[in-house]
Parts: structure tokens; sequence; C-alpha cells
């Protein structure tokens, strides 16, 4: 009987075949890549952890646009960071996740359009530096009221 694991772990063998399958990759190709990168020879001999890693690889390869989506993720995401730790907010991977999709008006982050992700996090910069100019300003004011006491 197979375990959960073993069927995600024959679904992910499954998916890195049609991957290497859609960039014609020959069997020669494939060896060479596991025998460089990972020291095994065959899919099979690879854990979990890292045909997962290889698959998103090959994925981002054969669809470029994933590599556009996650660069734009990936900016979001820090520009809410520097939001909340501006606004003296705890902010984790969840939290920021979650404002982003309360931002964009969609249930799940992954979900969220590239040209929305390159909105939400141009807003983002622009509330980041209008949090800096704003604070500028006050830290100005107090050091004028320290000087006229």
């Amino acid at each position: 009987m197979m375990t959960i694991t073993d069927k995600q772990f024959n679904g992910l063998l499954k998916k890195y075949h049609a991957i290497c399958r859609q960039l014609k990759m020959d069997e020669d190709a494939r060896m060479d890549m596991l025998m460089n990168n990972y020291g095994v020879t065959s899919s099979v001999e690879l854990d979990f952890p890292q045909l997962l890693e290889l698959c998103g690889i090959l994925e981002r390869q054969a669809r470029p646009e994933l590599a556009v989506q996650d660069k734009w993720r990936k900016r979001l995401m820090k520009s809410i960071g520097v939001w909340m730790e501006n606004m003296g907010r705890e902010s984790n991977a969840k939290l920021i996740k979650a404002t982003a999709c309360r931002a964009a008006g969609v249930d799940d982050f992954n979900r969220i359009p590239v040209e929305r992700l390159r909105s939400l996090y141009n807003a983002f910069n622009k509330k980041n530096k209008d949090l800096e100019w704003v604070g500028g300003l006050t830290a100005e004011a107090l050091l004028n009221k320290i000087n006229l006491n």
C-alpha cells in the first residue's frame, strides 16, 4: 500500500519527466543534469526536497513567465514588509501575503496577476516614501522645539 508521501513523490516524478519532455531534454541531458547537480544517475534516487527543487527550476525554464511573476511577488512582499516595519507593526510572510491579498481583492497570493503585483508594489513604495518624508518633517520639527527650549 502506498503512503501519501509515496503518492506525492510519484506524482512529482511524473511532473519531472513531463517537464523534461516539454523542454525536449534527451536521456543524456537529464543524466548529466542529475549527475552534475545532485550526484545521482536517476531521478528515482533523489529525495523529495531535491526533486521538488529540480521541478521548480525546470518549470521556470519551461515557462519563463513564472520567473517574472515570482520576481514581482518577492518585490511586493519586500515592499509590504518595509511598510509594516515603518508602521511599527509585526510582519511575517503570512501577514504580508494576507495584506497583499486584501489589497488585491483576491483570496490567494499566487492568483494576483503581474500587472496588479506591479501596481501594488508601486503603491506600497509610495506609502513608504511618504512615511519617510513625514518622519523627516516631524524629526525636524522636534529638533527645532528642542533647540528653542
